[in-house]
């Protein structure tokens, strides 16, 4: 599983604020994405660090994907760009985005829709 590591930053060690420190832009911290096993795996490897797990950025829920189908079967009002295929629909979302909590954007009739993880889909 891929995780989410904040660490102190090894150049500065995390006291930047007097220093123009290129590697954390004087937060103190980075960021590293690595793939443990589990949690605890990540933490034996980084002790003191802020550990979380990251949602596969590559791959859609199954809500998510049924109501991609549900919203590509939708009338379409004769819209001129409805895609030729569902699943050529399907591959002009976006992938779930990880700072959007795996969302998933789609272009619908001129508007843009997100649609939760949960299946829930909103403009």
């Amino acid at each position: 599983m891929l995780y989410e590591i904040k660490d102190k930053c090894p150049e500065c060690g995390g006291h930047c604020s007097d220093s123009d420190c290129s590697e954390c832009n004087n937060t103190g911290r980075v960021t590293y994405f690595d793939h443990y096993d589990s949690e605890a795996d990540a933490l034996a490897d980084y002790p003191h660090s802020l550990i979380r797990l990251v949602l596969n950025p590559m791959k859609p829920t199954r809500k998510q994907v049924e109501a991609l189908y549900s919203i590509y079967h939708r009338d379409w009002h004769n819209y001129q760009d409805k895609p030729a295929t569902y699943l050529q629909f399907r591959r002009e979302a976006t992938r779930p985005i990880i700072f959007m909590d795996g969302c998933i954007m789609v272009q619908f009739c001129g508007m843009t829709l997100g649609i939760e993880r949960d299946g829930y889909a909103h403009s």
